[in-house]
This record gives structure tokens, sequence and C-alpha cells, in this order.
């Protein structure tokens, strides 16, 4: 099993390095671009309903179904 799983880290990191034009496997730049990127779009994803919410009454909302 444990060959398995080398041998699929192996065409996983060969996959990555092709692909990504002279970026390696485990270059921290990426990673930490990747986790801001992801943090921003989650924040975006959470912040823009709260926003339209706030600006609604909540006797408003309540009495809507």
């Amino acid at each position: 099993m444990h060959e398995v799983r080398r041998g699929a880290r192996a065409r996983g990191r060969g996959l990555l390095s092709g692909l990504l034009f002279e970026v390696g496997a485990r270059d921290p730049r990426v990673f930490v671009a990747v986790a801001v990127t992801l943090s921003a779009v989650a924040l975006a994803a959470a912040r823009i309903p709260a926003r339209r919410a706030t600006q609604v009454s909540p006797l408003t909302a309540l009495r809507e179904p």
C-alpha cells in the first residue's frame, strides 16, 4: 500500500511541476499566495450577504414569509 501512495505522490509532483512554469512542488510563496487568495474569497463570500442582511429592517425580515 505504501508503494502505491509513494508512486501517486511522485506522479502528482511531476504533474504539478509540469503544469506550473518555474514553480517547485513545495514552493512556500505559492502556498502563501494560495492561502491568502482562498482567505480573501472566503471573507468576501461571508461579508457580502452579511452586509446585505444588515440593510434590511429586522421587523420586515420577520414579517415576510
